[in-house]
Formats: C-alpha cells, sequence, structure tokens
C-alpha cells in the first residue's frame, strides 16, 4: 500500500454527491493499494482458472455525517485486474471500473530476473517439439512466432490456443460417433474456438497497446524500473550491465507479428471449417427402426396382385 499527498481540487469532481473528503491530519491522500484473491469463489462455487488472481487498485477516501455519525468510506478511481473476465463481470455486476491489463507479482529479496530470454529459448524448444507431433499443421518456426508473441499472455491462454490445433485435427480423425456425442464435441468446439480468438487477440493487444510484459522480476523491478539495490555486500560491488532498446521497436516488431497472424488466420480458417464439418456440423437423432412386423406387413402390402382367373364361357 502506497500513499500520496494531493490537491483535494484534482478529487472533487469524483466525490460522490452527499459525501465530502476525508483526510488525515488535514491532508487529503489517494492510496496504491495491490493485494492477492485467495481461492476466489462466485455464489460459493470456484471458477476454473479464475480462484488466485492480483488486484491492484487506486483509491480515495470520504465521509458524511448520518445522525451525528461519521461515516467514511472508500471511492475506486480505477482498478486492474489480469483476467478480462473478471473484469467484465464486475462491471456489469456490480458496476464497478474494472480494467484487465498483464501483471505478475514475485518476493524474491534482493534479486533481479530477467527472465524472457529464457522462456523465449523454452519457446523454441517446444515449437521443435510440437512440429514433430502427428498432425501438427505448423512448422516448428511458426510455432515460435506464434509463442514469442504469445509470452505477452497467460501461459494458461497459450495452452488453450495451442491446443486448439491439436483439438480440430483430433476431431477428422474420431471416426462415427452417436448423434449426442459428435453434437457435445462440435458444441465445445465452437467455445473452445471463441476463447482462442479472445486469447489472440488480448495477445494483440498487449502487445500494441499495453506495455510489454518483459516478466522483470524480483526486489521490486518491473520493465520500467530496474532495482540493484543491496544493503551490504561481502566483497567488492556488483556491476550490473544493461541492454535496451526504445519501446517503439518493441512496438515495430509486435506490428509485423501482428500482421503475419491475420495473414496466418486466413490460411488457418479454411482448414479450421474442414475439420469442423467432417461428418457434419450437427447430427439429428437417429429415427427408431419400426417394429419387425410393420416392416413385413409393408412387404406384403407391397407385392403385386395376381391376376384375376379366366371367365369359363
Amino acid at each position: 500500500m502506497i500513499n500520496y499527498e494531493i490537491d483535494p481540487a484534482v478529487l472533487q469532481p469524483r466525490v460522490p454527491l452527499g459525501t465530502e473528503l476525508d483526510t488525515w491530519n488535514g491532508t487529503c491522500l489517494v492510496s496504491m493499494v495491490g493485494f492477492q484473491f485467495l481461492d476466489t469463489r462466485v455464489l460459493g462455487v470456484p471458477v476454473p482458472f479464475h480462484r488466485d488472481f492480483l488486484e491492484v487498485n487506486l483509491r480515495f477516501y470520504v465521509r458524511r455525517a448520518v445522525d451525528g455519525v461519521v461515516r467514511r468510506g472508500v471511492v475506486f478511481v480505477k482498478e486492474i485486474v489480469p483476467r478480462r473476465a473478471l473484469a467484465w463481470v464486475a462491471n456489469v455486476a456490480y458496476n464497478e471500473n474494472y480494467i484487465a491489463l498483464p501483471m505478475s507479482s514475485e518476493d524474491s529479496g534482493n534479486r533481479v530476473a530477467y527472465s524472457w530470454t529464457h522462456q523465449l529459448l523454452f519457446v523454441v524448444l517446444l515449437a521443435l517439439v510440437l512440429a514433430r507431433i502427428p498432425g501438427s499443421l505448423l512448422g516448428w518456426w511458426q510455432w515460435a512466432l506464434l509463442g514469442a508473441g504469445l509470452s505477452q499472455v497467460e501461459t494458461v491462454v497459450a495452452l488453450i490456443i495451442v491446443g486448439w490445433f491439436f483439438a480440430l485435427h483430433y476431431r477428422t480423425r474420431m471416426g462415427e460417433q452417436s448423434a449426442r456425442t459428435h453434437n457435445v464435441v462440435q458444441v465445445l468446439l465452437v467455445f473452445w474456438t471463441l476463447a482462442v480468438i479472445s486469447g489472440l487477440y488480448d495477445a494483440v493487444h498487449a502487445g500494441l497497446v499495453v506495455l510489454p510484459d518483459m516478466q522483470v522480476t524480483g526486489a521490486g523491478s518491473d520493465s520500467s524500473q530496474l532495482r540493484f539495490f543491496v544493503d551490504h555486500v561481502a566483497a567488492a560491488l556488483p556491476v550490473p550491465a544493461l541492454i535496451s532498446v526504445p519501446l517503439w521497436v518493441w512496438r515495430m516488431l509486435m506490428l509485423l507479428w501482428s500482421l503475419w497472424l491475420a495473414s496466418s488466420c486466413v490460411r488457418w480458417f479454411p482448414w479450421a471449417v474442414r475439420c469442423f464439418r467432417t461428418g457434419g456440423v450437427w447430427k439429428s437423432k437417429a429415427q427408431t427402426p419400426p417394429p419387425a412386423w410393420t416392416a413385413q406387413r409393408s412387404a406384403e402390402a407391397a407385392k403385386p396382385e395376381p391376376p384375376p382367373p379366366d371367365a369359363v364361357g
């Protein structure tokens, strides 16, 4: 929690009707608060992949007198969470002011870690493996490019996108299934595809609009500030080294990646449609065959009648 002194005139337009700014020792403060939700549930039910998450919010304080009793409250200027679904539910259901941005945290003392290069190496190795899996639509360099851009989203989202390609390939090899199984798979693929589209949009948005997540961790460091402070050392002071490029270089790289992604999606779309339509888009329930005696009676009725006997004169 970090508190800042602020001019009350800046906050006055945001003060709710019927309240006034609250102060501490005559000073008007705003606070930036970071915390972590653990084992979050909605109406007592845990939501997969949304139980533990971070939040950072910017707030200020108000008060009002009710029957001679002073009541104090908090006004949120902005609330940030790492997942778009969380922000959407909070805004729609509770009329909050949430936005979704990439977030991470780590408590590692005075060590600063820059893990994006290690992650990129892992992506290349994983791309080589994925390209060798039977049914892989992408080559190793395409998997590597896709993984590099997906470094801006959560690992779970990246796995959902990668798994989508193999799920569609498996869809073409399922063979003949019952109508219920076939239709359930089709519905799951539709929702899976929507999740993939959302994940790809988040990757493009994070790379082109928000600050890049370069996985800088430790000692309170982030992508815009590196902290190398230590209170004592056993030998000579360490000499940090840093290689940096302007932010517009990153934007240009992500723009090129986004253009590659758009052209690739044009090629992937017909393949995905063919996979989805294999065996039919939707199956109706099979009709129950008629009873044997009904079929026999119908067959007898279909036999031609014998000609009438010749008349005897």
